[in-house]
């Protein structure tokens, strides 16, 4: 019983996630008729490689050659190895992240429980972190961003201990340099942006002379990368992934920022951005603050927001983070550190940190967190955006994939979205954004891609029909001419797909009659949510 009170801050908050998780599946199985479904298209880039190599000994989101798509290459790779054991199975990413984001509330809690935050309190940041990031999205989205975030939160927790420790630079093992060490290898084969939460912890190791302690991560990081990046290199691509080459941040670069209208630019980063500001300034004035009251930066909890705020900031500068998944890793250190430094802070006025340590003895704080609970119970704890995300990748690019597999297999496809297709159905892709087709990687790289270039492209793989997002594409000078529109699907309320417009074109004349009969076939098992236009319903 002793044991049970004891985890009763951890346990609470993996009580509601489970709760949150059971009924996003509740729910969503309503709505997709059974079919389990992710809430993002890029959980089955990494599905369609696994499937691949278990299936076919090819690294390549079709089993016709290589190509450089993963951008978390341990994660397709651990999907692939249960393939082994499990047979194909679209499960096994959901699973993972499961388990992970109940690990990530542990790591957490075992951070609290070290720098001795109060039980109410630590219960009630892990809450919010499980609502605000939102974990249930993460969970649902396939992705590996819950996994880096536990590695990242490992990383800034060890390397802040060591660094605002007592010099030991003349001793090269410790378990924490050891710690952080591996870490460093394993960040960089989950998200190549470690890179910058590395450099950050060298120039801050560098400081203390630790050069050995340096090369040692360095090293460590080094070969987490170039495990896949000298495949990649044996195969004539770049070291790093084209998902990575092709991802420029178009808001921040300097090229754009005092191009065409920078205060617009400016603007859509700031509404784009708005958790992570709110959270970047908090951060920056807890330093401050912090710093203060120690009157030296070499601290535990100054250091761990340093290193945050120095790696947020490189991440903004090279890194298009447009989307929220980007940015989670940072999200959940930013709340988790940050609420140590407000710990250390009220502690040191005894009234108000009794509030923090019982605050169902002060109505101030009940009424409090009374508020707070009303608006996160609003909000659904997200599970609305979860389910709808869900909706809206069944009822556009799980339908793609059936309709493609029923009257497509085997034929060259183009595609901007390639996940669920490639997954379900077994096609020859032409990847018009350049994820999982070098040729076009190379030209969007080198700014080639064009009309003329598409348009020969598509008659060398003998592509016969394209499911694209109009808006996504210039019309008048990318799309060839003899590209004629069938029809065109729309689904409702979209929070998560590209577009809520898809269109198909049939790739020259003799291919049009054959999908105008092919989507007239398929119209019927479509949801009836989803507004069908074009051609065929003519």
């Amino acid at each position: 019983m002793k044991n049970i009170v004891k985890y009763l801050p951890l346990l609470i908050p993996v009580f509601i996630l489970v709760i949150i998780i059971s009924l996003v599946y509740y729910l969503s199985y309503k709505i997709t008729g059974g079919e389990f479904i992710y809430s993002l298209d890029d959980a089955y880039i990494h599905l369609a490689y696994a499937k691949n190599i278990y299936l076919h000994n090819v690294w390549g989101i079709t089993q016709n050659g290589f190509t450089s798509t993963s951008s978390s290459p341990i994660w397709t790779m651990a999907i692939a190895g249960i393939f082994f054991l499990t047979d194909v199975n679209v499960f096994i990413p959901f699973i993972f992240n499961v388990i992970i984001s109940v690990i990530l509330l542990i790591v957490i809690f075992r951070i609290f429980r070290e720098e001795k935050l109060p039980d109410v309190y630590t219960s009630l940041v892990l809450i919010f972190i499980i609502i605000f990031t939102p974990l249930s999205i993460h969970i649902y989205s396939g992705m590996e961003h819950l996994l880096h975030c536990v590695l990242v939160l490992m990383f800034v927790h060890a390397a802040s201990g060591e660094f605002a420790g007592s010099d030991r630079s003349f001793t090269l093992i410790t378990p924490s340099k050891i710690k952080l060490t591996v870490l460093s290898f394993f960040l960089m084969t989950v998200r190549y942006e470690s890179i910058f939460l590395i450099y950050i912890a060298v120039v801050l190791f560098l400081m203390k002379r630790e050069i050995k302690f340096v090369l040692s991560m360095i090293i460590a990081g080094f070969l987490g990368s170039s495990v896949y990046g000298t495949i990649s290199v044996l195969k004539g691509r770049a070291f790093f992934p084209d998902s990575v080459m092709l991802k420029n941040n178009f808001f921040m670069s300097f090229q754009n920022l005092f191009g065409d209208d920078p205060f617009g630019k400016f603007l859509i980063f700031m509404d784009m951005n708005k958790k992570f500001i709110v959270l970047f300034v908090i951060s920056i004035t807890l330093l401050i603050i912090i710093i203060r009251l120690k009157k030296d930066f070499r601290n535990y909890i100054s250091t761990a927001l340093i290193i945050l705020l120095s790696t947020a900031v490189l991440q903004k500068i090279f890194v298009a983070s447009t989307f929220f998944r980007y940015d989670s890793y940072l999200l959940i250190a930013f709340i988790c550190f940050d609420a140590i430094a407000v710990n250390y802070i009220f502690k040191r006025d005894p009234k108000v940190y009794r509030i923090i340590a019982s605050p169902g003895k002060s109505s101030a704080a009940v009424l409090f967190l009374f508020i707070v609970f009303s608006y996160f119970g609003y909000k659904q704890f997200y599970i609305d955006k979860t389910v709808t995300a869900v909706k809206n990748i069944y009822e556009q690019q799980y339908q793609m994939a059936g309709f493609i597999k029923e009257y497509y297999t085997g034929s060259s496809v183009a595609l901007n979205d390639i996940g669920a297709v490639n997954f379900y159905a077994d096609i020859n892709c032409i990847d018009l954004i350049g994820l999982g087709t070098p040729e076009i990687a190379d030209a969007r790289i080198n700014g080639t891609f064009d009309k003329i270039f598409l348009e020969e492209i598509c008659r060398k793989n003998n592509v016969r029909i394209a499911v694209i997002y109009d808006e996504w594409f210039d019309r008048k000078n990318v799309i060839p001419d003899n590209w004629r529109a069938a029809g065109k699907w729309k689904i409702r309320d979209n929070y998560i797909c590209g577009s809520d417009e898809v269109t198909f074109y049939a790739v020259g004349s003799d291919a049009f009659p054959d999908l105008i009969n092919d989507l007239r076939n398929y119209s019927f098992s479509i949801p009836d949510d989803v507004i069908q236009s074009g051609d065929y319903k003519k």
